[in-house]
C-alpha cells in the first residue's frame, strides 16, 4: 500500500500497522468517560482495525477517488450488498440530485466517519479519540455536505438511548 497507495498520494502520516515515525501523532484513545485507554499495537495489519491515518491523509484519498471518474461510477452504478454490520466497505445513499459514499470506523477509543458527494466534490473526514465520538458524525455531515442524511439512521452510528428512541419512536437525534 505504501508504494501504491500512500505515496503517490502524499499520505505521509498513513501506514497499515502501528509504525514509531507515526507515534507523535498518535492520541491516545479514551472511553466514554475521558480515562485513557491502553490498547495493544498489533504486529500484523488487519484491515478492519490497525491502519493508521491523519483526516489530511484521509481527505486526500478522497479527493483522488473524485477525480477517478471511472471508480466512482463502478461504485454507484455496481454496489454489492453486504451485511452493513460485518464489512469494510463504504455505504451509498442515494438521494434524488446526488449520491453520497459514507464510511465508518469503530475502534475501541477511537471513532470515525467520512462522507463525500461525487456531484458537488463535498467531502469531510472526522476522527475522535473518543467511544462517544460518533455524536459528532451528524452535526458535522449536515453543515459540510448539507441537509440531513438517512446514513445517521444507521444503528450502528447511534449509542444507547439514541438507538433506542430512533428505532422506537421514528425521532432520530
Amino acid at each position: 500500500m505504501q508504494h501504491t497507495v500512500f505515496g503517490p498520494l502524499g499520505m505521509t502520516h498513513s501506514a497499515y500497522t502501528r509504525e514509531a515515525r507515526l507515534e507523535k501523532y498518535i492520541v491516545p484513545a479514551t472511553n466514554e468517560h475521558g480515562l485513557s485507554l491502553t490498547l495493544p499495537a498489533l504486529p500484523e495489519p488487519f484491515a478492519a482495525f490497525t491502519p493508521y491515518t491523519s483526516a489530511r491523509d484521509y481527505g486526500r484519498f478522497l479527493a483522488a477517488l473524485l477525480k477517478d471518474e471511472r471508480s466512482l461510477h463502478q461504485i454507484v452504478a455496481s454496489p454489492v450488498p453486504v451485511d452493513a454490520r460485518l464489512d469494510l466497505s463504504w455505504g451509498i445513499e442515494r438521494r434524488q440530485s446526488d449520491v453520497f459514499l459514507w464510511h465508518w470506523g469503530n475502534n475501541p477509543g477511537y471513532r470515525g466517519f467520512a462522507m463525500v458527494s461525487p456531484e458537488s466534490g463535498d467531502r469531510f473526514v472526522m476522527f475522535t479519540n473518543n467511544d462517544l465520538g460518533m455524536a459528532l458524525a451528524r452535526p458535522v455531515g449536515e453543515e459540510v455536505p448539507g441537509g440531513s442524511h438517512q446514513v445517521f439512521r444507521f444503528p450502528l452510528l447511534r449509542d444507547g438511548l439514541d438507538n433506542l428512541i430512533c428505532d422506537a419512536l421514528d425521532v432520530c437525534p
